[in-house]
Order: C-alpha cells, then sequence, then structure tokens
C-alpha cells in the first residue's frame, strides 16, 4: 500500500467548513408594531440564532400601514410600500449578535431585535 492511498481516505473525512452551503429562505414580517421572524430549530428563548456561515436570504413582507424597510447588520432592503415584498441576502460569517430594525424613511421606527450567530 502506498502512502498516498493511505493519505487519502483521512483527507476525504475531515469536514469542509470552507465550501458553500445551502441558501435558507427566512420569511420575516414587518407590521407597525412588530418584526415577526418564524422560530427556528436553533432559537432559544425568544433569540433568533444561528450557525456562522449559515447563509440566508430574507424575504420581507410588509404588513404595516407606512412603507418601510428592515435593516439588518449594516445592509437594508429597499424601501418596501405595505403589501409588498423585499428581500436581503446576509451571508453570516462571523459569530456575535446583530441588530435588525424596522426603518422609517431612513430612520429606526421602533421594533428591532437581535440575531445571535454562533
Amino acid at each position: 500500500m502506498s502512502l498516498t492511498a493511505a493519505l487519502v481516505p483521512a483527507a476525504q473525512a475531515r469536514p469542509q467548513t470552507t465550501t458553500p452551503g445551502i441558501v435558507y429562505i427566512v420569511k420575516v414580517v414587518l407590521t407597525n408594531t412588530k418584526i415577526l421572524i418564524p422560530r427556528e430549530k436553533f432559537d432559544r428563548n425568544g433569540v433568533h440564532r444561528l450557525p456562522r456561515g449559515a447563509q440566508i436570504r430574507y424575504s420581507v413582507l410588509n404588513k404595516g400601514t407606512r412603507p418601510y424597510a428592515w435593516r439588518v447588520w449594516g445592509a437594508a432592503t429597499p424601501v418596501i410600500k405595505p403589501g409588498h415584498r423585499g428581500s436581503i441576502f446576509v451571508n453570516w460569517q462571523f459569530r456575535g449578535t446583530y441588530r435588525f430594525e424596522l426603518l422609517y424613511r431612513g430612520r429606526p421606527a421602533g421594533p428591532k431585535g437581535y440575531i445571535v450567530i454562533f
């Protein structure tokens, strides 16, 4: 048995943490008083949690009465008219706690929350 043949199975057994993963779609609903994000299997105590490396396309529906945008990790959706949808893609590469919030006319408009990346 050659040395190369002995090393190949070990190289294939390692987890590939740097390969691109699956893009998940998370539906977010904005109202005048709330930001609703469905519970995920990683959530704890009402806090939205995701593993590092998660690739999420947030599909945002505005059920409020004003045109809103949704900001997360420094990026925001375009302004979404009432009854319409917008989206934003986030590749959660770094661990930490990130704030999300509702924007009205480019300024924070009340509801906010946090996403924890572990």
